[in-house]
């Protein structure tokens, strides 16, 4: 597209490029109506949906930025308030996403910063941790501790419990 301005006797011509991406659709759950769009105007790879986590890749010239709005159907997210984004493995924080919704659906859009192609991986339900641990985890270290804690009080308590030998 060519742009002319024009100022009096003085003209001016401007090209520009124009590129229009159509959303990658992805099936986000097990309904027919459970499907998430992704939209960009970064160049989309490796889209896929496993398990609960939307991913893909975004890449841009170094040093631009690219965003990406996803629309998530409402029935594949069980809490809205615990999705999670995570760009390189690194997490969003709330302050660098905006999370609309309207009645069937919820938009999440973010910002990217290209360096390299920026994997992207949004999940939809991830496991509550304790103490950054998974429960699983964090439960198997407490029941150990436990263990040692309780093998440790029955021999103190053994230890008590002895009579004394009299030297005479």
């Amino acid at each position: 597209m060519t742009i002319t301005g024009i100022s009096g006797s003085i003209i001016n011509h401007a090209t520009i490029s124009i590129t229009v991406r159509s959303p990658e659709k992805l099936k986000c759950g097990g309904g027919e109506k459970d499907d998430c769009n992704i939209e960009s105007d970064a160049p989309l790879s490796n889209t896929n949906f496993s398990g609960h986590t939307i991913h893909f890749t975004m890449t841009g010239d170094a040093g631009t930025t690219g965003a990406a709005n996803v629309t998530i159907a409402k029935s594949t997210v069980p809490d809205i308030h615990r999705i999670k984004v995570r760009l390189d493995r690194n997490e969003l924080s709330d302050s660098d996403l905006t999370i609309t919704s309207d009645d069937n659906n919820y938009h999440v859009y973010f910002k990217v910063t290209f360096h390299s192609p920026v994997v992207v991986d949004i999940d939809l339900n991830p496991s509550t941790t304790i103490l950054g641990l998974e429960p699983t985890i964090f439960y198997g270290i407490v029941g150990a501790l436990g263990l040692i804690i309780a093998g440790v009080a029955a021999v103190v308590y053994r230890a008590r419990k002895r009579p004394s030998k009299i030297l005479g």
